[in-house]
């Protein structure tokens, strides 16, 4: 189960708006696995969606059990869902993989500290968020899941951005020596080619 059905809706806009905005399609499972966690959450929830929820999950359970084809799509949803962080991990490496040869060290430092920044910051919310919460009197209980929700939410956005620029501010001072690495190389291939040119011009003379 999702630590917070709330969260869950924020991070399905979030790879939502990655996989359909920024065309991001190694998002795609990271999407879809936070779909089944939010019909998950919606199923435990008393009320009328969550009547129809639970039915359609429990039709879904009766059906993966009576035909193989269906079986295997459900499993791998099963497994979707309970894999999110794995999965956001692949897609960052696939996302580094699919990188030009040139930038790919960069982005793999980018990603790496992206990916860093929303797991430390995850991690933090999860062993002490519940916590401050319930020193936090003067909130009323009914609004405790939208609270928790939202500050998961903008803890793993916050961390991930943060994250993020330290790897990339990281990644620009990696850069500087293979900056001039390149250029030197290129500096010599040209003047080799000067070379080149120059004896060519000797020989038809």
């Amino acid at each position: 189960m999702a630590y917070s059905g709330v969260a869950t809706l924020g991070f399905i806009g979030t790879n939502g708006n990655k996989v359909f905005e920024q065309e991001d399609w190694t998002r795609i499972p990271v999407l879809t696995g936070q779909i089944i966690n939010a019909l998950d959450e919606a199923s435990n929830l008393n009320s009328k969606l969550a009547g129809k929820t639970c039915k359609l999950v429990t039709t879904c359970e009766n059906l993966a059990k009576n035909d193989k084809v269906f079986g295997s799509v459900f499993n791998a949803g099963k497994f979707i869902k309970n894999n999110i962080n794995p999965l956001i991990v692949a897609s960052g490496v696939t996302k580094v993989a699919l990188t030009k040869k040139e930038d790919r060290e960069k982005a793999f430092v980018t990603e790496g500290g992206m990916l860093s920044g929303m797991f430390l910051a995850e991690g933090f919310m999860k062993r002490n968020l519940d916590g401050y919460l319930a020193k936090a009197t003067f909130l009323p209980k009914k609004f405790l899941p939208i609270v928790k929700g939202v500050i998961f939410l903008s803890a793993s956005l916050t961390g991930s951005s943060i994250g993020r620029k330290i790897g990339k501010q990281i990644a620009d001072v990696w850069d500087v020596p293979l900056d001039a690495e390149i250029r030197m190389q290129k500096a010599y291939l040209e003047r080799e080619n000067e070379l080149k040119k120059q004896e060519a011009l000797e020989i038809k003379a």
